[in-house]
């Protein structure tokens, strides 16, 4: 079949009050633009991290670029489909 496109964005504790609300509104304008399909997030230990999926690897790699302006971590993945 296909490849479903995700990304996995990692901010660390001593980033997330100054990245996290940025790393938001940069999901956000991809969610807007259909570029992100679905995510969703979670906190550890003062770690903020989300995953998402999205609509294709193009929408993947623009939001990709978006936020590796920060220093944040953050990966597309690939998941081959079935």
């Amino acid at each position: 079949m296909g490849v479903i496109y995700g990304i996995l964005l990692s901010v660390p504790e001593k980033l997330v009050g100054r990245y996290g609300e940025r790393a938001r509104r940069a999901i956000g304008a991809a969610i807007a633009r259909a570029d992100i399909v679905t995510f969703t997030w979670a906190e550890y230990r003062g770690d903020l991290a989300f995953v998402m999926l999205a609509g294709s690897k193009e929408g993947a790699e623009r939001t990709l670029t978006e936020l590796s302006e920060m220093p944040v971590y953050v990966k597309i993945i690939g998941i081959e489909g079935g």
